[in-house]
C-alpha cells in the first residue's frame, strides 16, 4: 500500500479563500484612496477664503509664476479639484473685494497644467454667485467671443450692484468669429441693467473703430457714470475718435474723466477730438 505524506494531501486553495485575498486587495486600494485624500493639503489662502477671512479681501489668482509686487497676495491653482474648490470659496465669500485673474494663453490645451475649458467654465459658475467683488479683472483670459460676459458671467454683472470696476485685457475681444461678435455679447452684458460701473479697461483686445462705436453707444445709454476707460494698444483709427467724441465726450451728462488711448493707430487729427 501506498502511503500519501500530509503534503500530497493538501487542498488547492478553495474560492473562499481566494475571495478573501481579492477583498483584501480591494481594502487595501481604498486605504491607498482614503490616505491620498488625507494627504491633500489645502493651501493656507484657500483656507482663508473657505474662512471668510474678513482680512482677505484681494486675491490675484495666476496660472504660473509669481505677482511682480512680493506684497501680492496670490494663489496659484495645482490641480482641477482646486479650480473648484476656489470657485466654491469664492462663490459664498462676503469680503473679497478685488480679484485679479492671470493665464497663460490657452492655457487650457496644456493638459500638463491640469486646467480645461470644462474646469474654468465650472469655476465661472461659481463666480456667479459671489456678491461682493467690485475689482474684477482679467489678463490674458480667453473671452469666448465676448460669451465671457453675455453668458457664462452674465448673472454676475446682472446682480452684483457693488461692482465698480472692469478689466478685461491682452486677448483678443472678437477670438476666432472676429468682427462683432465679441463686441455685441459685451454690449449685450452692458445694456441689460445698468450698474455702478466706474472704471473699464479694455486693452489689448484688438478692438477696430465699429467695435468701438458699438461699446460706446451701450455706454452712452447705461453707463455715463463711468469715470475711467482705458482702451491702449487697439487698432482704434480716427473713426474711433469721432465716435468716442461724438457719443460720450459730447454728452453733457458723461463724467468720464479719463480716457486712455495710447499704442493705437490715431493720427494727430484724431486726437485732437479726444483731447
Amino acid at each position: 500500500m501506498t502511503r500519501l505524506s500530509s503534503s500530497s494531501l493538501s487542498c488547492p486553495p478553495t474560492s473562499a479563500s481566494s475571495g478573501t485575498s481579492i477583498g483584501a486587495s480591494n481594502t487595501s486600494k481604498m486605504m491607498s484612496t482614503d490616505n491620498a485624500k488625507q494627504q491633500y493639503t489645502i493651501h493656507p489662502i484657500l483656507l482663508r477664503l473657505q474662512q471668510n477671512d474678513t482680512s482677505l479681501t484681494s486675491l490675484l489668482i495666476l496660472e504660473s509664476g509669481k505677482p511682480t509686487k512680493k506684497s501680492t497676495i496670490y494663489y496659484r491653482p495645482r490641480n482641477v479639484h482646486d479650480w473648484e474648490l476656489l470657485g466654491q470659496a469664492i462663490a459664498t465669500n462676503t469680503n473679497l473685494i478685488r480679484l485679479d485673474i492671470k493665464l497663460v494663453q490657452h492655457t487650457y490645451h496644456n493638459s500638463s497644467r491640469h486646467l480645461t475649458r470644462q474646469a474654468l467654465n465650472a469655476f465661472y459658475a461659481q463666480l456667479n454667485k459671489n456678491r461682493s467683488i467690485r475689482r474684477l479683472s482679467f489678463n490674458n483670459v480667453d473671452l469666448l467671443d465676448g460669451r465671457l460676459f453675455s453668458q457664462h458671467l452674465l448673472q454676475f454683472f446682472q446682480s452684483n450692484i457693488k461692482l465698480t470696476s472692469l478689466s478685461a485685457t491682452h486677448q483678443s475681444l472678437g477670438g476666432r468669429l472676429g468682427g462683432f461678435a465679441g463686441s455685441n455679447q459685451l454690449s449685450s452684458m452692458l445694456t441689460t441693467k445698468p450698474t455702478s460701473l466706474k472704471y473699464l479697461d479694455l486693452s489689448y483686445i484688438e478692438m477696430t473703430d465699429d467695435e468701438c462705436r458699438i461699446l460706446c453707444l451701450a455706454l452712452e445709454s447705461h453707463h455715463l457714470g463711468l469715470r475711467s476707460l482705458e482702451l491702449n494698444g487697439n487698432r482704434l483709427k480716427h473713426g474711433g475718435c469721432v465716435v468716442i467724441a461724438t457719443t460720450l465726450l459730447a454728452n453733457l451728462n458723461c463724467v468720464l474723466n479719463r480716457l486712455c488711448l495710447e499704442h493705437n493707430q490715431i493720427s494727430d487729427q484724431g486726437d485732437s477730438l479726444v483731447k
